[in-house]
């Protein structure tokens, strides 16, 4: 029994000390001492009262909030991410947070929520998000994200001119707003929701670098300058239900090689 309590009291003052300097992330998971000091502690603990106090202890753990208040800003019903703040971290995993796993919305009054972060470059939202906001992401570093299975529309520039290489959007959105991807001049590869039913003008306009694009079955319509400049873009699979393709849409399209039209197309 004292030899219990020695471990858990030197687990717990080391903790408190590095909690002083440190995250709670970082003090929990670079100090193997903590964790070996603790799981002994507690499993010995548990035995004495016929409890599993060490899962009991870790379940509390993972319902204790995990990225600080001071990272970034939510509206005042917290259903908006507004403004993300904290430059230094790389990868952004909203459902690790408590409150950000609460959000349903990116974005706020066409304000783009992660221009000021150089060293984000990775995101996966919650499926709790239905809405990405107008220039959400606009000029982001963001490289790629994991997009929420519940997703139902992006909005407006909501990527325009981000570092982005690559995204799926799910099944679940139907609506992709004008220039939602306009100049993210990184973009390779896109994957476009099978249920996605309007490609809106300038969608796609000045992605350089996207070398191949298959619209979805149930688009029936693809706005003026959608692809207009995408000067790596060299196969294009449009679909048998399309109805209208509109002015320019590929107009400098330089590296096209294959376009397969539909004979209904006005």
């Amino acid at each position: 029994m004292i030899s219990t309590l020695i471990f858990l009291i030197l687990a717990l003052i080391t903790f408190f000390i590095l909690y002083a300097y440190l995250d709670f992330n970082k003090a929990i998971i670079y100090t193997p001492f903590i964790t070996v000091c603790l799981n002994y502690a507690l499993i010995k603990l548990g035995s004495l009262f016929g409890i599993d106090i060490l899962k009991f202890f870790y379940k509390i753990i993972l319902f204790r909030k995990f990225i600080p208040d001071e990272d970034y800003i939510l509206s005042s019903d917290k259903k908006i991410l507004v403004e993300w703040l904290n430059d230094k971290i790389k990868l952004l995993d909203m459902s690790k947070d408590r409150s950000l796993k609460k959000v349903i919305t990116i974005g706020e009054n066409g304000k783009s929520v992660f221009n000021r972060t150089s060293n984000l470059t990775n995101i996966k939202l919650t499926n709790n998000v239905i809405y990405i906001g107008e220039y959400a992401f606009n000029n982001a570093k963001i490289v790629s994200i994991n997009l929420s299975n519940n997703l139902e529309r992006i909005g407006e520039n909501a990527f325009s001119n981000s570092s982005l290489q690559s995204i799926v959007i799910p099944d679940s959105v139907k609506t992709i707003e004008k220039r939602a991807f306009e100049s993210c001049s990184l973009l390779k590869t896109i994957n476009l929701s099978n249920n996605l039913l309007s490609i809106e003008r300038n969608t796609f306009y000045e992605c350089s670098s996207l070398q191949s694009i298959t619209i979805p079955n149930k688009v029936k319509y693809v706005g003026e300058y959608s692809f207009k400049d995408c000067t790596s873009l060299q196969s294009v699979i449009i679909p048998d239900n399309m109805e209208k393709i509109g002015t320019r849409a590929f107009e400098n399209c330089t590296s096209l090689q294959s376009v397969i039209i539909p004979d209904n197309i006005k």
